[in-house]
């Protein structure tokens, strides 16, 4: 008989089949709650760099380096504002949730660390953003309010800023206003010598939409965010 006749028949498929060991099944608990635990540990190391900020503005006299110690300290606020919200819900938020909490942070921020106190205006239409969205629009809503708290409140009798967000044909329209004094005829926000609006520019870009800034009828500032409306993922559930 040949070599090749004395060969073993190759293995049945149901054979092969009971030697393989299966791979195990992902645990949906298992993960959630690691997920869980991990956007637990990220809150708590915003919330600490926070404080450290607010420990260090304490100590700082100089009012320069202390202005630009109270802008990262709202920088890092208002993105854990967001992760908060965002990993309360599942990554995404309602936007007039996540608007009216950054607002609030902003004026209890200004009122406590620079004295500066208003009124908040706020009105919005209902949409849901997810997490990437709603923290880069905070960031912006974040530097057009300090723009305006440095600049307006101290020059105006009304201190006041209005927040607004509305639906305008096709696209989102994101809209803050002040009473203060106005723009310079020559003044263009991409251009700004400032790091803060340029950067605003470049993520209104990032995000597909724009920036303008106008002085209000009356007087003031007005800043309007163009946004496209495919942004928003989804209506408010009640």
């Amino acid at each position: 008989m040949s070599p090749i006749e004395d060969e073993a028949p190759p293995p049945d498929v149901d054979e092969l089949d009971e030697l393989i060991e299966p791979e195990p099944r992902p645990d949906p608990a298992r993960a959630e709650g690691a997920l869980r635990q991990a956007r637990h540990q990220i809150r708590n190391e915003l919330q600490l760099l926070t404080s450290l900020h607010a420990l260090h503005i304490r100590r700082v006299d100089d009012p320069r380096a202390r202005h630009e110690l109270i802008r990262c300290y709202r920088r890092v606020g208002v993105v854990g504002v967001v992760h908060q919200l965002t990993a309360d819900s599942g990554g995404t938020v309602s936007a007039d949730r996540c608007l009216h909490t950054v607002a609030e942070f902003l004026e209890a921020s200004a009122r406590t660390m620079q004295g500066n106190c208003f009124e908040l205006t706020l009105d919005f239409e209902p949409m849901r953003w997810n997490h990437h969205h709603a923290t880069r629009i905070a960031l912006i809503v974040d530097e057009l309010f300090s723009n305006a708290i440095d600049h307006a409140l101290p020059h105006t009798a009304r201190a006041e800023l209005a927040l607004e967000l509305r639906q305008i044909d096709d696209r989102t329209c994101l809209r803050v206003r002040d009473w203060g004094p106005g723009l310079p005829d020559d003044f263009e926000a991409a251009n700004n010598d400032s790091l803060g609006l340029p950067m605003v520019c470049a993520v209104a870009q990032q995000l597909g939409g724009s920036l303008e800034l106008t002085s209000a009828p009356g007087g003031g500032t007005e800043a309007r965010l163009w946004l496209p409306t495919n942004l928003a993922i989804d209506e408010v559930q009640a």
